[in-house]
């Protein structure tokens, strides 16, 4: 068995051992759109494999995971996020799935005791409330968290390889998981039913941008958050699809052409790998 301990400031910044660090992803800040500053009032760090000064440079690396939340979850005010499911890393940037939704949190350190925190969320449109969230399979070890909001320890917390929420919208699931170093997620959608259903809200970003290559870009003031361009799938063979950006909502499209020829009944996978570009802030 590996333990993993974790010594938290108040604000829930924390570390990790075995090269499976997932910093920051403790402290979900209240409001998308805005900047918070988070200070450190006190850090401790226990690490079988040795320690990075910078959290967020520390978790850039960091293999991707799904860490469920039960109760080291909390916001810049210290009150506890029971809304949020599962929390993770990829490439120093932290995300917090929820019921209907995920949000993502960039960070730039201002000096030694201060981090600015930006969050933006990605809404799951009129979704199934009581949409069931299965676990992937469980990685080996626990996360320990010593210091939390309610001054209770949380320990044994497992991390899982992916998430999938059934029946999200009817008849389709929504899978979420890390393939080369992204993080990925699926919508499957099977026979019958209307991929139209699935819409995505984004809230926080500055300016919203469909790419030539199908791309949609989030801009934020420390840095893009970038949703691939859709690819979907019907037994194994890739139709045309895309998609429509309208104000600060996605959906997906399938050209009318490849409608007209697709095998009914015949499940649909549509694949977005999400991304992070870092951009050079002023301080």
């Amino acid at each position: 068995m590996k333990n993993r301990f974790k010594f938290i400031n108040l604000f829930n910044f924390h570390s990790n051992s075995k090269n499976r660090i997932k910093n920051c992803q403790g402290t979900f800040v209240q409001n998308c759109g805005s900047i918070f500053t988070i200070v450190l009032i006190f850090v401790a760090t226990f690490s079988l494999a040795g320690t990075n000064k910078d959290p967020i440079l520390r978790s850039k690396n960091a293999a991707i995971s799904f860490i469920e939340n039960k109760g080291q979850v909390s916001d810049q005010f210290n009150k506890p996020r029971k809304d949020v499911l599962f929390s993770g890393v990829v490439n120093g940037m932290v995300y917090h799935l929820k019921q209907t939704g995920i949000s993502y949190q960039l960070y730039k350190k201002i000096d030694s005791t201060q981090t600015n925190v930006y969050r933006l969320d990605v809404n799951w449109m009129r979704t199934n409330p009581a949409a069931k969230v299965v676990k992937g399979n469980s990685l080996a070890g626990y996360d320990h968290y010593y210091t939390t909001a309610t001054g209770i320890p949380v320990t044994f917390v497992k991390s899982y390889e992916g998430v999938t929420y059934k029946s999200i919208y009817p008849n389709i699931d929504l899978h979420y998981y890390s393939k080369e170093g992204d993080l990925k997620y699926d919508f499957i959608v099977a026979p019958h039913a209307n991929y139209k259903d699935i819409e995505l809200e984004l809230k926080g970003a500055e300016k919203i941008t469909l790419l030539s290559n199908g791309s949609v870009v989030c801009k934020t003031p420390y840095g893009e958050i970038i949703e691939g361009a859709p690819l979907a799938y019907q037994n194994g063979k890739l139709i045309s699809s895309k998609w429509i950006l309208m104000n600060n909502k996605l959906s997906f499209e399938i050209a009318q052409k490849i409608q007209t020829e697709m095998t009914y009944p015949g499940q649909i996978k549509v694949t977005v790998i999400r991304e992070k570009r870092a951009v050079n802030i002023a301080r």
